[in-house]
């Protein structure tokens, strides 16, 4: 029996990893992505904060230019609204007040049909940025997150020569460090290592890159309760980090989610052995 259980265990095992291996290649279309080093020269560098907050958004939330161009602060503030206490005012001069390495932001965009979330090093560079230049046009909400001019919203183009400005840094050519590429980075990273079975992974993809309908019914409940896959993107935030990040303020989570595989996967073993104990 205990040499069963060893071949029914391997073989599990062995099955489960080649799903995993086959999810990750099968899914993800061979694209150019972009280095966490070269990511961090960039917002290492002397360019304007404008562009390294639109860079460190698109990074670690996949939206893409046209959304982007046209976020408002009420967006952001709303994005953030969890971390307000139950009896604070949400407003911007409470919430600049706050730790940005705390903060990872669910942004609900429902008319996109996308939830997704963005990391602490975004919301750190997002507050730069209006600390540096927007601190007195932050009472009208809908004036746009990233402005030209007299609160006018930037263009998608206008947003995405934004991003490829860094390839003068990086010394590489305009096709390199671009909006594209950043998305290619985010979907690649979240592959990776969203350990989770194929179809829940999916679903969490879909939401991420606003591929489901916001008129299904898993659409509404995720938006109705986003705890869950904030959970699943907690995974990622280590990994959509540019510079060094305390791994061990997620970690516990991804142990647990590995736990969780393998006590399923034990439990078909031990459905699986029933027949021949019995017999």
């Amino acid at each position: 029996v205990f040499f069963i259980e060893i071949t029914f265990y391997q073989y599990y095992l062995s099955e489960f990893l080649e799903k995993v291996k086959y999810n990750f290649y099968n899914n993800i279309i061979m694209a150019e992505v972009i280095s966490l080093e070269d990511v961090f020269i960039t917002l290492s560098s002397s360019k304007p904060t404008l562009y390294k907050a639109i860079v460190s958004l698109i990074l670690s939330s996949g939206i893409n230019t046209s959304i982007i161009s046209k976020l408002t602060l009420y967006d952001f503030l709303y994005a953030c609204e969890e971390y307000f206490e139950q009896t604070e005012e949400k407003t911007f001069e409470n919430l600049l007040k706050k730790d940005p390495w705390d903060i990872i932001p669910c942004w609900k965009l429902k008319s996109e049909g996308r939830i997704t979330f963005s990391t602490p090093e975004s919301t750190f560079y997002l507050f730069l940025y209006l600390k540096e230049k927007r601190m007195d046009d932050l009472d009208n909400l809908n004036n746009p997150l990233f402005k030209r001019g007299d609160n006018n919203f930037l263009t998608s183009s206008k947003v995405s020569s934004y991003v490829t400005e860094f390839n003068k840094v990086l010394g590489t050519d305009k096709s390199y460090f671009k909006s594209k590429n950043l998305i290619n980075t985010f979907d690649s990273i979240c592959y990776a290592h969203l350990y989770f079975e194929k179809d829940y992974k999916n679903n969490l993809m879909d939401l991420f890159e606003g591929k489901m309908s916001n008129k299904s019914k898993l659409f509404r409940k995720y938006f109705e309760n986003s705890e869950e896959i904030k959970k699943a993107y907690e995974l990622l935030v280590p990994y959509l980090t540019a510079r060094d990040y305390n791994f061990d303020k997620y970690v516990e989570h991804f142990f647990q989610y590995l736990l969780n595989i393998f006590l399923k996967y034990l439990m078909l073993l031990q459905l699986s052995l029933l027949p021949i104990e019995m017999y």
